[in-house]
């Protein structure tokens, strides 16, 4: 259980001196069924520093004398996968040149069992740390590596320095005493609020109060929050019992026992060390670690490096609120800076007419595998409108309650709008004769009525009107496949040769029983993830055929043939946009709907079809007929002769036995063995009748022909009657 104790040296404003603040291990188990909790008193030590030879590279707030530094000289690590070096014991710091091949750096504090740096390496890097506490170094490497000229610095270590107090600070009967005792503290005026030091005293009474018993992690949350709370402000630390300034005072407070004669009254001639210790402190609790304060003014803290804007983002969300997203990233120039307070401002909407917006805030999170001496922070807000830009400033900040200047503005930055705003749902379609009739889907108990969004409609949208090009059709090609390879998560790859990949990409694979989305290709991979098939086991496909095809849906296979506006869009949507009618097939217009707004285009919607059929075929020009005689099967070979020339087009012959008008005609009618046949010579047609045989008295039968085409289109007949002559003599034969 270790109390630890930060420092920076002489600063001229008020409160003025050496300025310490400290932690205690509020949180660690006393005895057997209690916390350690607060403490009652803590003495501040101070001791004179004689050795004038400092190491300052290592340490933000401190000098160190070189030989408080522990030389372990070269360190060779070999093994696999995981390089591990045990230090003897807890260090606050640590040096070495790494020599080895790229690799990821973990370094562990086991004592609290928690990662304090995660940092990737190269060959040759000067690795400086420095955390509260570290043992071990965990390399990600699989060949030999050194660790060349190790120093560690062990800063609970006895130095053999002569302490003397020069303050002891009451910090449990702090909390139970009023506001103006405690702010007495701080040789300046006060930031914190008397109802704000309500609330802190009131956690830290509760806190206080709190056993190992019963919920354990409740009765943490309180230690937490109280820590954090007094880690806001190194001004919080000092009222509350946990900072302190080795300054002039021209207060104290009643609550403390502050030896006056001995606090510095300006800039030490030497160095000076720093320790607390709690007053009969229990057991197991042991003085702070050691700190040094050098003896001259400390410079003001150094301005960050004007930071960047990364990925700024905008959503409309379900809710109606625009959400936008970026990161900020930035540089320190000064070891001391632990964080950044920003300063950021949100331009006028020139589309909802807002006006400007600022806020201010901080960011303190830095985490174990981020750099040293960078700084990144993820931010999420609502904007009044997609179209408004954002900057910031920055200016750092410290333990201290120091702020350094701004710097620079970033240039007012645009938001990338990420949107997709789906298309009016449609019925059905309806094509006639050049004109197109598309029926939105409205009333539908299972669907809302659509209309734009703000979006679209702020930006005048229209709806684009899509026809599948009838002379295209989605690429289907037959490939062999590679096995598929993990990338990671649910993402697979696999390896395919084929012309033009990126026709394929949101389209599908389809390989054994798996037919799945392609999200990506490059080259001659294509990428996709595992089909959800409801929760069970998948089996993936082995290497072998396989198919690629393009998405039905993909732009390049449909031509734009309407667009109209957004607003006050009508039911039945109607626009002309002939294409040549089917010849002989009846054909099928299928036509989607999107959205285009701020030069983006939306989603599809559903695809309605129409149906065409070909044009009812014109009734055949007159004709005459021509008897050639009886075949073996009994059955009459008839030759029909236009009386005009036909140039071309199908034809078929029909018979009925007796005279018939045309509109009885049909229904009696049979036809001939040719069915369907084009004009010989543009002007006779041939056909096998089974016409009955007049033996005894001359027949009369009705001859019909019609115009016909492939699609089953049928014209009127055109017929003629004629009469069968009896011939009796052919019983006799």
């Amino acid at each position: 259980m270790r109390m630890h104790l930060t420092s920076i040296g002489y600063i001229p404003g008020k409160p003025e001196g050496n300025r310490l603040r400290w932690s205690y291990p509020t949180q660690s188990l006393y005895k057997r069924n209690s916390f350690l909790g607060l403490p009652e008193k803590i003495i501040i030590e101070r001791a004179p520093i004689q050795d004038v030879k400092y190491q300052t590279q290592l340490s933000t707030s401190s000098v160190i004398p070189l030989s408080w530094w522990d030389d372990h000289g070269s360190i060779n690590l070999t093994g696999f996968p995981i390089l591990i070096h045990k230090l003897p014991s807890s260090v606050q710091a640590a040096s070495f040149i790494y020599k080895g091949p790229k690799t990821r750096l973990i370094v562990m504090d086991s004592e609290n069992n928690k990662i304090v740096v995660y940092r990737n390496l190269d060959n040759g890097d000067a690795v400086h740390l420095q955390t509260s506490n570290m043992d071990t170094f965990l390399f990600l490497a699989f060949h030999k590596i050194e660790l060349q000229d190790l120093k560690t610095l062990d800063l609970f270590k006895d130095r053999g320095l002569k302490w003397e107090p020069i303050a002891i600070i009451s910090v449990r009967e702090a909390f139970k005493a009023n506001y103006k005792e405690v702010i007495q503290r701080y040789d300046a005026p006060v930031t914190l609020l008397k109802e704000q030091w309500a609330d802190l005293a009131d956690i830290a009474m509760k806190a206080q109060l709190s056993t190992p018993a019963g919920p354990i992690k409740h009765k943490l949350e309180l230690w937490k929050n109280l820590d954090m709370m007094i880690g806001l402000r190194w001004e919080f630390a000092v009222i509350s019992g946990y900072g302190f300034f080795d300054g002039p005072h021209s207060k104290t407070s009643p609550l403390d026992n502050i030896y006056s004669d001995k606090l510095l009254k300006g800039i030490p001639p030497q160095a000076y060390a720093y320790r607390v210790r709690e007053k009969d402190g229990r057991r197991g609790v042991k003085p702070s670690n050691i700190v040094i304060c050098p003896n001259w003014l400390i410079a003001p803290l150094i301005a960050p490096s004007i930071p960047s804007i990364v990925s700024p983002e905008v959503r409309l969300n379900a809710k109606g609120i625009f959400e936008a997203t970026y990161s900020m990233t930035w540089n320190h120039f000064d070891p001391c800076a632990l964080g950044v307070e920003i300063e950021e401002e949100i331009s006028p909407s020139v589309s909802v007419n807002s006006s400007l917006i600022k806020d201010t805030f901080e960011s303190r999170s830095h985490r174990p595998e981020e750099a040293p001496m960078q700084g990144k922070i993820a931010r999420s807000l609502n904007v009044p409108f997609h179209d408004v830009k954002i900057r910031s400033h920055i200016r750092a900040t410290d333990g201290w309650d120091r702020i350094s200047t701004y710097s620079s503005w970033t240039p007012f930055t645009p938001l990338e709008l990420h949107h997709n705003p789906p298309a009016p749902p449609l019925e059905s379609a309806r094509y006639d004769a050049g004109t197109v009739h598309i029926f939105r889907q409205i009333d539908n108990s299972l669907l809302p009525d659509w209309s734009p969004d703000i979006i679209v409609e702020k930006a005048l949208g229209k709806v684009y009107i899509y026809r599948k090009d009838l002379n295209k059709n989605p690429r289907v090609v037959d490939v062999n496949v590679s096995a598929p390879i993990l990338v990671e998560g649910d993402l697979f790859r696999i390896t395919a040769s084929v012309t033009n990949p990126s026709d394929f990409i949101d389209g599908y694979l389809i390989a054994g029983d798996i037919k799945t989305r392609i999200i990506d290709s490059s080259g001659s991979d294509f990428f996709f993830r595992i089909p959800d098939d409801g929760g069970g086991s998948i089996t993936l496909f082995s290497a072998g055929p396989a198919k690629l095809q393009q998405n039905p849906k993909r732009e390049s296979l449909w031509i734009k043939v309407a667009e109209l506006p957004v607003m006050d869009l009508p039911r039945e949507i109607v626009f002309t946009a002939p294409i040549p009618e089917p010849t002989n097939e009846a054909d099928v217009l299928s036509y989607y709907a999107r959205l285009s707004y701020l030069d983006k285009q939306g989603p599809t919607s559903n695809i309605v079809q129409a149906i065409r059929v070909p044009p009812t075929p014109i009734v055949p020009p007159p004709f005459t007929v021509e008897l050639l005689g009886i075949d073996f099967y009994m059955r009459t070979m008839v030759k029909i002769i236009f009386t005009d020339h036909v140039s071309e087009g199908l034809f078929s012959v029909w018979w009925a036995d007796g005279a018939f008008e045309i509109d009885q005609f049909g229904s009696q009618a049979v036809p001939g063995e040719y069915r369907a046949q084009q004009v010989q010579n543009q002007q006779f047609l041939y056909d096998v009748l089974s016409l009955p045989i007049p033996n005894n008295a001359n027949r009369v039968v009705t001859i019909g022909v019609q115009r016909v085409n492939t699609g089953g289109g049928q014209s009127n007949f055109l017929s003629v009657q004629i009469t069968l002559i009896a011939n009796p003599h052919e019983l006799d034969e």
